[in-house]
């Protein structure tokens, strides 16, 4: 092994590393700038603070590129001992994606260095040099928990290809030096092998060019130009929408090539693409080419090229549908502005909340704190029954303060699509059964009948059972708060062929007919006494709505006053195709 790295040039391997070093080679300006635009896109198009190159070393890991984003902690150069418990050396160790959703309840992370840095999500991939030696990895981290979406993992395996694209380049640049440096001793044979190898690298520039493009294509349903050609690139069938673009007719264009149609510099192009097709038998799939008509006017074109073979499986001839995307490029541009408009004003209010939910917390809990202490008259007596009942307002206060925060932010996550939820098989009967366990002693206390009524033989729910428990939860809460003494509440469950039924009913004192469009809505405060109304945040029946929207469920409410209020839920009965992110 020694002797043969030693005859290409690379050197020895250290004896003190795990992996095949090759600190020797190094990516130019240019390709380093390439790199840092993709992973700048990158780091946007997944929306996280941070989208990273890393470089291994003999025994550390280099932070050899970072995203230009906001939140990103690391800085570039920066490196960390290997054997540290790193995300990036379990991806480089097994070679392999990692798919860390939050490590802080994740025992397997605990000593992960980048906790103290508040990175607790990644999703990473291998980069490899094209002898499978470990470049390091390309990954994305972010400061909470973070299921990183079919979308966002296909967009980092994309940006991998382009990576390890450049890397294949990069390496056969340098071993296209060394075999030039070598071609000055040896024979006049050797120049040969060396113009063949310099073809081999331009076409390998090419189609990284060309998977780049690809990367950024998007299929739109306008007149497509559809045409096959024969092994010497002469059309066999051309479309009408295509000959009119090309100014002739589709009888004129058979046996023609695309060079005698619409000149040299595109016919050669296509030729090209169509030789490589019948070489590799393979399809190119989705590129991007630009092409001129008559009139000068420019059209960027989404083109698909797919061998067709015969009944031997060669392939015969080379099928092509090119689309022109030329409006939608446009209007990704705009597209673009607005959604960069949109993120902006979405994380300025995301800060917001974050900087001013920190900040009410932390005096809210120093209230509730002391507050505690002088109602439990920790150091003795306070002097006068008033202190103990102020002490009884400050600290109810703050809780109901405290109460309000988490509720806010509770229902901000629901909206911004931030809940993380999991789909399962609930046992209805058994969930509220053991809702109302949780509840009846305060039931009890105020002396109100509760009791719970489910039909038998009920199917299962499936759905987020956290949201489902907190719906029911917020639904007793109400009941228990706006029902006199000796009331009842009755929650019962039942199924149709269609749906899952669930009822919360009350002998309470109603809600009024004029407020019941409003009572869904944050904040609303609809009941007669004020008293009641301001034990509560205004938010609950708002998280109730938002949940079992977001469970593709409905809710209605009948209420009058004196007499009491009955809240329907129904949710389909039948099982989701896959999981949502609320």
């Amino acid at each position: 092994m020694t002797a043969r790295r030693e005859e290409l040039g690379l050197g020895p391997v250290s004896e003190n590393s795990k992996y095949e070093i090759f600190d020797f080679i190094e990516p130019s300006a240019s390709l380093r700038e390439s790199w840092q635009r993709s992973i700048n896109v990158l780091a946007k198009a997944t929306n996280v603070p941070a989208a990273l190159i890393m470089r291994v070393h003999s025994q550390e890991i280099e932070v050899f590129l970072k995203s230009q984003t906001d939140g990103n902690v690391y800085e570039m150069g920066e490196r960390a001992q290997l054997d540290t418990g790193l995300y990036c050396e379990t991806v480089m160790s097994t070679g392999q994606e990692l798919l860390v959703l939050n490590a802080l309840i994740d025992p397997k992370w605990d000593d992960n260095p980048d906790i103290a840095l508040d990175m607790i999500s990644y999703c990473g991939l291998p980069l490899l040099w094209p002898t499978g030696a470990v470049f390091g990895t390309i990954c994305i981290l972010d400061t909470q928990e973070n299921p990183y979406s079919d979308l966002c993992r296909e967009l980092l395996e994309q940006f991998r290809e382009i990576i390890q694209a450049g890397l294949s380049s990069l390496y056969e640049n340098h071993q296209l030096s060394e075999a030039k440096a070598d071609s000055e001793k040896a024979n006049q044979s050797l120049e040969q092998l060396v113009d063949e190898r310099t073809r081999e690298l331009q076409r390998a520039k090419s189609d990284a060019d060309t998977s780049e493009r690809t990367l950024h294509a998007v299929i739109d349903a306008i007149p497509a130009m559809i045409n096959a050609k024969d092994r010497h690139s002469r059309y066999i069938f051309m479309n009408r929408y295509q000959a009119d673009l090309y100014g002739t007719t589709p009888s004129k264009a058979v046996g023609k090539t695309a060079s005698e149609i619409v000149g040299e510099s595109h016919g050669n192009l296509t030729r090209a693409i169509d030789e490589e097709i019948f070489q590799t038998n393979t399809a190119k799939l989705n590129y991007e080419e630009s092409w001129h008509d008559f009139n000068g006017d420019q059209h960027t074109l989404l083109t698909t090229k797919v061998p067709l073979h015969d009944k031997s499986g060669v392939p015969a001839n080379v099928v092509t549908v090119s689309l022109d995307i030329s409006n939608r490029k446009r209007a990704e541009i705009e597209a673009l502005a607005a959604k960069e408009h949109a993120e902006k004003s979405n994380q300025a209010k995301s800060t917001f909340l974050a900087t001013m939910s920190h900040e009410f917390r932390t005096h809210l809990n120093a209230i509730l704190g002391f507050s505690e202490l002088i109602r439990s008259q920790s150091f003795g007596p306070l002097g006068s029954d008033k202190y103990d009942e102020y002490a009884n307002g400050i600290h109810d206060s703050g809780a109901h303060l405290l109460t309000l925060i988490n509720d806010i932010l509770n229902i901000s996550a629901i909206e911004a699509r931030k809940r993380h939820t999991v789909k399962e098989s609930i046992n209805i009967k058994d969930l509220l059964s053991t809702c109302l366990r949780n509840v009846v002693q305060d039931f009890e206390n105020r002396g109100i009948s509760l009791s719970l009524k489910t039909a038998d033989g009920l199917p299962p729910l499936y759905a987020d059972k956290r949201s489902i428990v907190q719906i029911v939860q917020n639904l007793l809460s109400n009941a228990l708060k706006f029902t006199n003494q000796n009331g009842t509440v009755e929650i019962s469950a039942f199924a149709t062929d269609q749906e899952i039924c669930i009822e919360v009913s009350d002998t309470g004192i109603g809600i009024p007919t004029d407020q019941l469009p409003t009572i869904l809505e944050p904040f609303s405060q609809s009941h007669l006494n004020p008293d009641i109304a301001q034990e509560g945040t205004g938010l609950g029946l708002a998280i109730v709505n938002s949940l079992v929207d977001f469970e593709d469920g409905n809710l209605n409410i009948e209420s009058e006053v004196g007499k009491g209020t009955v809240v329907s839920l129904t949710f389909p009965n039948a099982k989701p195709i896959e999981s949502k992110q609320a």
